[in-house]
């Protein structure tokens, strides 16, 4: 796996073990870093990496709620 690759699984990992402090502040730190990849999502669009987490993050605040 690349890099990417294995912050993305790391940031979910977190997420799906409850740890949503750790989760929340991986996507914040994806979202203002300077580096950008493409991203597959689930249902084969391409995203940018940033707006990716953003959207992880907008969902696991709903769900924590």
């Amino acid at each position: 796996y690349s890099s990417a690759a294995s912050d993305v699984y790391k940031r979910q990992a977190y997420a799906a073990v409850g740890e949503y402090e750790l989760a929340q502040q991986a996507y914040r730190d994806a979202i203002a870093s300077d580096d950008r990849y493409e991203l597959e999502l689930a249902n084969g669009d391409w995203i940018d990496s940033r707006r990716a987490a953003q959207m992880a993050l907008l969902s696991l605040d709903a769900s924590a709620e």
